[in-house]
């Protein structure tokens, strides 16, 4: 599509100028850019229309009527809605997949919280305990790592509950008493393996340092 650039020289003598103060080429750009925007919106909308075939033939005989644009300026506009229609749809589809992998890491957390919380004190199964947390959080009830372990892991308690989901999440991750579901059911007391695990970690950036 072709693009006009348009250079005004100043002064712009009194006799060019209308009585709003535009010249004749001004008031045709201004009249045709209103007139690419409509071309180009309605193209849009008849793109993201789904019961009716896009034909661009017959589409860009109608942009010929109904703007009296010329077959080049007509398949320029479609040239145009095409392109925003599917770098649209390009950035949605981004939008959702990151949307699930957020939503996907919050259930995974959430699943850990409810191992850790529930599975021993109400002899419950890794997967209903892990449903249990998930269904408190969707009753916007809180859910909180026990005190002893959010001690040791230093939480801020200003902070968000994903904060402290994440410091936890990285434990579990160095845990080695912890290889998969069924071993949290396994672990009455989680105050000893957070501590040992912090000590360790103190231990190995004291060597660093040195």
């Amino acid at each position: 599509m072709t693009t006009i650039t348009y250079c005004k020289g100043l002064p712009t003598p009194a006799d060019e100028l209308n009585p709003i103060g535009f010249t004749d080429l001004e008031m045709f750009l201004t009249s045709l850019s209103d007139i690419f925007y409509q071309a180009t919106v309605e193209t849009v909308n008849h793109l993201l229309n789904k019961e009716v075939k896009f034909n661009q033939s017959s589409w860009n005989s109608h942009i010929q009527e109904k703007y009296g644009l010329s077959k080049r300026y007509a398949n320029g506009v479609i040239a145009l809605a095409k392109g925003k229609t599917s770098s649209a749809k390009e950035c949605r589809k981004r939008q959702i997949k990151q949307l699930k992998s957020r939503v996907q890491s919050a259930k995974d957390w959430l699943a850990k919280i409810g191992l850790v919380k529930y599975s021993r004190m109400y002899g419950l199964s890794d997967d209903v305990a892990a449903a249990l947390a998930i269904a408190r959080r969707g009753m916007n009830l809180s859910e909180r790592l026990p005190r002893s372990v959010s001690a040791y892991l230093g939480v801020n308690p200003r902070k968000h509950v994903w904060s402290a989901l994440y410091q936890f999440n990285n434990f579990i991750g160095r845990c080695p008493v912890v290889n998969r579901r069924h071993d949290y059911y396994s672990v009455s007391n989680w105050e000893p393996l957070v501590k040992a695990d912090i000590e360790q970690q103190r231990r190995v950036s004291a060597k660093r340092k040195r």
